[in-house]
Parts: structure tokens; sequence; C-alpha cells
């Protein structure tokens, strides 16, 4: 019987604790890369960012931090549907990884 209530679950073609497990790996792989990298340039932002000259528009410093972590989010899970579609995923997951 199906109701609308009735939640249609992907058919991954394993567990759930095996999905959930592939999804967090490929969500940290981008996260903790972004704070990787920003632990290595955070001097610069108070000293080159800090001095740059930015337009009115620009948003305030404490806005990026919680924009990149859901940008790298996204990626992460943007890469993690890609792993499991059907078909070889060597080449969008190798350019997804140079670029990261």
């Amino acid at each position: 019987r199906h109701t609308s209530s009735t939640v249609k679950q992907l058919d991954l073609g394993e567990s759930t604790m095996g999905a959930a497990l592939s999804l967090m790996g490929a969500v940290a792989l981008p996260l903790g890369s972004g704070f990787a990298v920003g632990l290595l340039t955070q001097t610069e932002i108070k000293g080159w960012y800090a001095g740059l000259k930015k337009p009115s528009w620009n948003p305030p410093n404490w806005l990026f931090g919680p924009a990149w972590s859901v940008f790298y989010t996204s990626m992460g899970v943007a890469s993690w549907f890609v792993l499991k579609q059907k078909g070889n995923p060597t080449l969008p997951l190798t350019l997804y990884a140079t670029q990261l």
C-alpha cells in the first residue's frame, strides 16, 4: 500500500550504515581539506587580505567560514552521488579531486 507519507529510500546497493559512512567520508574530504587550507592561510587574513582594497559589497569576514562549510559539504554530497551512479566515476571524481 502506498500512502503520501511513505518515504522512498534511495537504492544504493548497500546497507544504510554503509551508505551513511561513505557519505560521511565523501563530505569529510572537502571539509578537512578546507579546514587545513584555512589553518595554513589564517595568518594571511590579518596580513595581506585585510589590507586589500575591497568593494562596498564585500561580505563580512565572519561569513566566510559558514559559507565555505556549506560549499564544501555540497561538493562532498555531489561527489558521493557521482560515486553511487552506475558506470565508471573515475573521470568526474579525478577532475573533482584535482580541483579540490
